[in-house]
């Protein structure tokens, strides 16, 4: 009896001590292995982000259906995208290597274990890998709701899914001010209330830095390896803040010391070649959307051409526009932009609940470099804008027109304040409809209103010429009170061309210095 005992708990060891292993051979065995595009042509991947999925949502739930997310992945496989990883993005970016043809990379957050549980056996049944962010804090915490080190092992052998750093401490709030407000962990210095005073620089980078070293040796540990990305925790390292300058420069430094690539998450899902690898965009699924206004979605985001097969400037109408803040709506095919009015109409000093003005981007238009975008507003209240070549680095270049008649042409490089590149004004009355037409190519602008060549011609950009995002926006600083309307835009690509002249066209110098100055931002070359 002693003998057979001891053989029976021999084999109960055995089948413990294989039973992972073996779970994993099995799956392996039964699951295709995650699908890879062997065409690799293209420049540009989108990311979506999904808070989580659980069979039956709550109302009011960030969380996705299963159901939902089923038909959705339909929906992405019927259209032609091709899933990536993230050592895919990783050689796009470090190595020149291309991307499959309408690339999308699949992630989701926090490591929800029932986010694992809904989504595996659909992800799995396409062969489609996709990327598991992970807070350390919360896996340590060992609830119900999270997954476990194993878990995350296992998931990793399975050679479907990557996982993402997603901080340690970075959902937990902090003290920012001497009144109890709060601020999350990586996008403001922490108030230190013993000693009245903030964080200094070198004190907040090292407490970012210390919450990096803890999830990289949480992740050596454990999975015996390096993760290739950060998730910055809510998607914030301090980008909807102009003045917190030193925070985005940390955080985008911390990333660039510790891992290969950076995401955020909200409104924005193409990534192209000029975009920041610190700093990458990733879609939040917003739950309510249906089937068709998920792909519709999807879709818009991709380049397309900026002049028509007919050598037209491309049309571009309200519904093409994604609002970042403030109010941004389509009325009648009309883009209206207007500062949220605070609850108080009384008090437009603060923006407490109101905004100071509005912004909205042009979907895919992140590849736009070189050409003409035109814009027939209304003026309205405020400052009407334009942001050309905006990039996730901060930088863009900006033509502002306000109500007083004031053209201003601004532009912002990476770490560096706003420099002013030209001041004039308008040549008609502010209060009617204008025509706004900025071309730029290469480190020359050229900028016309109601067919005026402003600043006394050309103007020269600093720094290098890169593509970028098309954005308009409305200012005023009263709270509430900023308002304007976009009847259309157009842009058209760069048309380089050859202007010559005869002799004696040219003895009239100053008829032709007049005209050449007048049209230089049609042509390239003098002969």
């Amino acid at each position: 009896h002693y003998k057979s005992w001891m053989l029976f708990l021999g084999i109960v060891l055995l089948l413990v001590a294989f039973f992972q292993p073996i779970k994993i051979w099995i799956r392996k065995a039964v699951f295709k292995p995650p699908v890879t595009s062997p065409v690799r042509v293209a420049r540009e991947f989108v990311a979506l982000a999904y808070s989580g999925v659980e069979d039956s949502p709550a109302p009011g739930s960030p969380n996705v259906s299963t159901d939902m997310f089923k038909e959705q992945m339909r929906l992405l496989a019927e259209g032609g995208y091709n899933p990536i990883t993230l050592q895919d993005v990783r050689d796009f970016y470090k190595e020149g290597k291309l991307l499959p043809h309408r690339a999308v990379l699949i992630t989701f957050e926090q490591a929800k274990r029932g986010t694992y549980n809904a989504v595996r056996e659909i992800l799995q049944a396409r062969g489609w890998p996709a990327v598991m962010g992970v807070n350390t804090l919360a896996v340590q915490s060992m609830n119900q709701e999270t997954l476990v080190w194993h878990h995350l092992r296992e998931m990793k052998a399975l050679g479907f899914w990557e996982l993402a750093a997603e901080s340690h401490l970075g959902f937990n709030p902090i003290e920012t001010v001497p009144y109890d407000a709060e601020a999350t962990f990586f996008t403001s210095p922490k108030w230190i209330a013993a000693e009245n005073r903030y964080e200094t620089r070198e004190e907040f980078e090292t407490r970012i830095a210390e919450d990096h070293a803890t999830v990289l040796a949480e992740f050596e540990r454990e999975t015996k390896s390096r993760p290739l990305a950060f998730f910055f925790p809510l998607g914030n390292y301090g980008q909807y803040d102009e003045r917190a300058q030193m925070v985005r420069a940390v955080n985008l430094g911390q990333v660039e010391r510790n891992y290969d690539l950076g995401f955020i998450v909200g409104m924005l899902a193409l990534n192209a070649e000029s975009s920041d690898p610190r700093r990458l965009n990733r879609l939040l699924v917003n739950p309510s959307w249906s089937p068709n206004a998920f792909i519709s979605m999807i879709d818009s985001f991709w380049p397309r051409p900026w002049t028509e097969a007919n050598g037209r400037s491309a049309v571009y109408n309200a519904a093409s526009w994604l609002g970042d803040w403030g109010e941004v709506v389509a009325r009648n095919d009309v883009l209206v932009l207007k500062a949220v009015q605070p609850l108080d109409l009384f008090d437009t000093d603060s923006a407490a609940d109101g905004t100071t003005g509005a912004k909205a981007w042009l979907v895919g238009s992140d590849t736009f470099k070189d050409g003409t975008v035109s814009f027939l507003f209304n003026m309205r209240h405020g400052r009407f804008g334009v942001y050309l070549r905006s990039t996730n680095r901060g930088e863009y270049v900006f033509v502002g027109i306000d109500e007083r008649g004031y053209v201003s042409a601004r532009q912002k490089l990476q770490d560096v304040d706003e420099l002013i590149l030209g001041m004039d004004t308008l040549p008609t009355d502010v209060s009617v409809s204008h025509n706004l037409s900025v071309t730029l190519r290469d480190n020359l602008m050229f900028v016309h209103v109601d067919g005026k060549l402003m600043f006394g011609g050309r103007v020269l950009l600093r720094g290098a010429s890169h593509a970028g995002l098309i954005g308009a926006s409305v200012w005023d600083p009263l709270v509430g009170v900023a308002s304007t309307e976009i009847i259309s835009t157009r842009i058209a690509g760069r048309r380089d061309a050859i202007v010559t002249w005869s002799p004696a066209s040219g003895r009239n110098i100053g008829h032709l210095n007049t005209w050449l100055a007048a049209n230089a931002h049609r042509f390239a070359i003098l002969a």
